[in-house]
């Protein structure tokens, strides 16, 4: 915490001494004050994708669907292939029952990260809840054969 103070008072204008010191603040679960880092950072360079991110994960903590979808959107546009970005996308439409959107994310998620069976189970289980048990089947089924075959390798 000190030293990130320090590099702040040293420098007010360098992006990441701002977010390392919001960093400290989000560690500490004041989650307005590292927002207003984040902020800060993002006047000083517009495309600070840490700042965009951790801004964005502090709006979701604090329950601020929207701003959290603008900042991981611009994210999106800066990163087009992060699996952490198209993740959290995802998972903030899932939470705001847009289940159309989730799948879409969650879909495009997948396709980046083909050998995570979680992803597949999440899809399946949209699709269960959906009571489309057809897709259900098809993404539980491909979790089950993804997991037989790590256990294949393991051995």
């Amino acid at each position: 915490e000190k030293y990130a103070e320090v590099a702040v008072a040293s420098d007010r204008y360098n992006p990441c001494a701002l977010v390392n010191r919001g960093n400290v603040c989000f560690a500490k679960k004041e989650w307005e004050k590292a927002g207003e880092y984040y902020q800060e950072a993002l006047q000083v360079e517009a495309l600070c994708a840490e700042a965009l991110f951790n801004l964005g994960l502090v709006n979701k903590k604090l329950r601020r669907s929207e701003e959290a979808l603008a900042c991981f959107h611009k994210l999106h546009s800066i990163l087009r292939n992060n699996p952490q970005v198209v993740y959290q996308l995802a998972n903030i439409y899932e939470m705001l029952d847009d289940v159309n959107n989730a799948i879409e994310w969650y879909m495009q998620l997948v396709s980046l990260v083909p050998t995570d069976p979680s992803m597949l189970a999440r899809l399946g289980e949209i699709y269960e809840a959906m009571n489309d048990k057809s897709s259900a089947f098809q993404y539980n089924y491909e979790v089950d054969s993804r997991f037989a075959e790590r256990e294949r390798v393991l051995s």
